[in-house]
């Protein structure tokens, strides 16, 4: 059971990145905050990792579901497509503020992000490193939080 809470949060999220009702920050954090001597490297990078996991799953979905389109919502998948493919810097950029900040919602541009048939590469890369800034945020807070509270 010594790595029962980190399958936990593996799972947990993996689904809240293809179901955004569920929340993998309360998890990462409540498990910051709960366990009696987290692992903290191993909590932010299960975090990142299945999170990118599912970003992924819905990366493919909107490239799939774009291929699919027709009429005017395949049009402008496929004139805005060219913008992101043409500027490759902006669209990881982009990527990375979302997926540090959640804004605009990572759900929302990692989706996008496969309609407009953007780079993988830099979807994964700008997504891992802005998930893995944010989890780093959302694990360290409860801990300094501990260490003056207790």
């Amino acid at each position: 059971m010594e790595h029962g809470p980190y399958v936990t949060l593996a799972v947990a999220s993996f689904v809240s990145a293809v179901f955004p009702l569920v929340n993998a920050e309360l998890v990462v954090a409540g498990l910051a905050f709960g366990l009696p001597n987290p692992n903290i490297l191993l909590l932010i990078t299960v975090a990142t990792g299945a999170q990118m996991a599912g970003k992924s799953t819905m990366y493919w979905v909107g490239r799939r579901a774009a291929g699919l389109s027709a009429g005017k919502y395949g049009q402008a998948i496929e004139r805005w497509g060219h913008r992101f493919q043409d500027s490759p810097k902006s669209v990881g950029a982009l990527v990375f503020v979302s997926s540090a900040s959640g804004l605009p919602p990572f759900y929302v541009i990692s989706t996008l992000a496969g309609a407009f048939r953007t780079n993988f590469a830099t979807f994964i890369l700008a997504g891992s490193a802005g998930r893995l800034l944010h989890f780093t945020v959302v694990g360290l807070f409860p801990l300094a939080l501990r260490s003056i509270v207790i």
